[in-house]
């Protein structure tokens, strides 16, 4: 096997499993030799389209021995695709496995293969940026180990272990890590909740939205008001009748239009006026 143009067989492309592929296309568009071939029974059609576009051989109806074997299907689903794997091993295929729970030595002894590698990816490995630590067993060599860090590139950094016995540690800290990170968001934001009065949290980013309805709303009250008031189909007795709204929604009493209430008071005036220049006369 040449470890520069190895031949791959993807079993399924889920979530771990897809986040590998996708990095494989990106080192084949880049200039890698890769071939790959992809077993799932349920594709996304865009993935599908990208491993189109590099030559991918998606379910193949007639496999045979490849470099690599890798497993990325549940641990659960594993005992139904081992027939379907075991053609894909040959007498120097390497096995990688990114399932958890199931040790090295189940998987040599179910697929035939004595170059094992386990692997544990954790869950920012779906968006690269996981840390994946790998184990492998006593039969491969040195070139398998490069190879294997290779491929595993994708997901994030790559670290290996020293024996099989550590993976429960691995799973504790880097799979379980990442959830404190998210349990100290929340905390902090439950304390940021119980420190701040309730009403005043919960109204804080409503409110202004309610601001503008109650405006665009009271505006077109009032629009609708002043096109009655101006109206000369409405005729006077509909404008005698008419009600305009108040501050907060209810019909108030119809007020003088401004122009009379101009003329009045000018009237007023000019009353006074001339009332106070006929008592000074008579003075």
């Amino acid at each position: 096997m040449s470890r520069d143009a190895p031949s791959i067989a993807l079993v399924g492309a889920g979530a771990m499993g897809g986040a590998l592929v996708r990095g494989w296309i990106e080192a084949v568009r880049k200039g890698g030799a890769l071939t790959l071939s992809i077993v799932d029974p349920n594709f996304d059609p865009k993935l599908e389209r990208e491993l189109d576009s590099v030559g991918a051989v998606i379910n193949p109806p007639n496999p045979g021995p490849v470099d690599i074997v890798v497993l990325a299907v549940k641990p659960q689903i594993f005992p139904s695709v081992v027939e379907s794997v075991k053609l894909f091993v040959g007498e120097d295929t390497r096995v990688m496995s990114v399932m958890a729970g199931i040790p090295m030595e189940t998987l040599s002894r179910k697929l035939g293969a004595q170059r094992v590698i386990r692997c544990v990816p954790n869950t920012p490995a779906r968006i690269g940026r996981g840390v994946t630590a790998y184990v492998t067993s006593p039969a491969c060599t040195d070139e398998d180990r490069q190879l294997v860090e290779q491929l595993l590139l994708p997901l994030g950094t790559v670290e290996p272990i020293a024996a099989e016995r550590l993976m429960d540690v691995v799973t504790a800290v880097s799979g379980s890590g990442p959830a404190y990170v998210f349990l100290l968001a929340e905390s902090a934001r439950r304390a940021g909740r119980a420190r701040r009065p309730r009403p005043r949290h919960r109204h804080a980013h409503r409110q202004p939205n309610r601001g503008r309805s109650w405006r665009a709303h009271a505006r077109n009250r009032r629009a609708a008001w002043y096109a009655a008031q101006t109206s000369h189909i409405a005729g006077r007795h509909h404008r005698s009748r008419a009600r305009r709204p108040g501050r907060r929604g209810r019909p108030r009493p119809l007020a003088a239009p401004r122009r009379q209430r101009s003329r009045s008071a000018f009237a007023s005036s000019s009353a006074r006026l001339t009332l106070l220049t006929s008592r000074h006369n008579l003075a």
